[in-house]
């Protein structure tokens, strides 16, 4: 008996682009701004370099600290000039200037102590600010980020999507049932405020740890600013990353809900068809399999999935029946 292959229902970028930007926002705004703006706030960041007037203005903005009788941290052409003019010596080693406290101006001498005193004082609110991020966080624990508007955009585009691949011989409903698509907002939901509460842990144990090392190292605000930026960079790209696996398993798990209520219970499995497709889905690529008996895309541990529903797989379900 003859079979019929339909198009597939596909995953798009923007289905999950909605969501990655609410996850952006929501990171962003509760641990990394606070931080950043109390930095900027500090220490001005914007320092322009130029003689003893550059190497004063660094000190103060934190870009370069003297300690132990070494000037470290980020040195210009013209910084470092000014400091061997004032006798200092390049330790390649520590990669720091030395230079004793005896040989170091007055106005230099001055800019250190207010150096140290405004570090000491940035340490602490720094300190603060990350207890507080993370009082915050633990009165979060119950809240839930609410994706629902997100999903249902997602779920009324699939509609749309299903409609136009679906042949007009073939009677459909033109939306997904009530109760299911209740179901899938909720687990969607569930799935990403989960992972969401454990990177909120996560990301202020990093920047207290990473904080600690820095002020050990010799406290430097612009070094700060870059691992917190750094920090909200591994952020976003898991966040990016999770957003992009929910809504492709949201997909997977409406094409079988639409297919299965039309009585179509099975598809072919269809890879991209690129370099980076994993071995193990290049072996499923045009066999047939059933929904409710998906393969072994994992064969160390016996685990089974239907296309989509595998770590970042972007392969499809190609709809296939018995044309009688």
């Amino acid at each position: 008996m003859p079979q019929r292959r339909l198009k597939p229902i596909i995953d798009k970028d923007r289905y999950s682009d909605e969501i990655i930007k609410e996850l952006d926002f929501h990171l962003y705004d509760l641990i990394y701004r606070p931080l950043l703006e109390l930095l900027e706030d500090e220490t001005g960041l914007e320092v322009k370099w130029n003689t003893k007037k550059g190497l004063i203005a660094a000190l103060h903005g934190g870009k370069i600290q003297y300690r132990d009788e070494y000037f470290i941290g980020e040195f210009s052409s013209s910084i470092s000039k000014t400091i061997r003019d004032m006798g200092g010596a390049w330790d390649k080693n520590r990669k720091a200037f030395k230079l004793s406290l005896a040989a170091l101006p007055i106005e230099i001498k001055a800019a250190v102590s207010a150096s140290k005193l405004k570090t000491e004082r940035v340490q602490k609110q720094l300190e603060l600010e990350l207890d507080r991020i993370e009082a915050a966080n633990d009165q979060l624990e119950t809240y839930q980020i609410p994706f629902g508007p997100h999903v249902e955009k997602i779920l009324q585009e699939l509609d749309s999507q299903f409609q136009k691949v679906t042949p007009k011989d073939i009677m459909i409903e033109p939306q997904l049932d009530g109760g299911v698509a209740e179901r899938l907002k909720e687990q969607y939901n569930k799935n990403l405020n989960y992972y969401i509460k454990g990177w909120r842990r996560d990301a202020i144990y990093r920047l207290r740890e990473k904080m600690e090392k820095n002020v050990f190292d010799g406290f430097r605000a612009k070094k700060m600013v870059d691992t917190i930026q750094s920090e909200f960079g591994v952020s976003k790209n898991k966040a990016k990353f999770l957003a992009r696996q929910e809504t492709s398993l949201l997909l997977s798990k409406y094409r079988q809900d639409r297919y299965e209520k039309i009585g179509i219970d099975k598809y072919q499995w269809s890879t991209s068809g690129d370099s980076r497709v994993r071995d193990r889905h290049k072996e499923l690529n045009g066999r047939i399999f059933s929904w409710d008996n998906p393969p072994i895309v994992d064969t160390a541990t016996g685990r089974r999935a239907n296309p989509g529903e595998d770590f970042n797989c972007r392969c499809v379900a190609q709809p296939v029946f018995d044309d009688d």
